[in-house]
């Protein structure tokens, strides 16, 4: 649900970076699955619509260097 795929290679990642993205997908998965469960009344296309939508604003947020709380 959060591969991103790149056209080049960056230089310059740590592996504390890769350590952070890692753990950011393992959570977004885990959020993700907790979301379906929970879902009683709303179908499960609804649940990762939402799941989707929060990571986008995550990312977008990220991307301007923010961290969420």
């Amino acid at each position: 649900m959060s591969t991103l795929t790149a056209t080049h290679t960056v230089l310059g990642t740590t592996s504390l970076d890769r350590m952070l993205l890692r753990a950011a997908s393992g959570i977004d998965r885990l959020v993700a699955a907790r979301i379906v469960r929970r879902v009683d009344a709303i179908d499960a296309a609804r649940a990762w619509e939402r799941a989707d939508d929060a990571r986008r604003r995550a990312q977008a947020l990220g991307a301007l260097g923010m961290l969420p709380r």
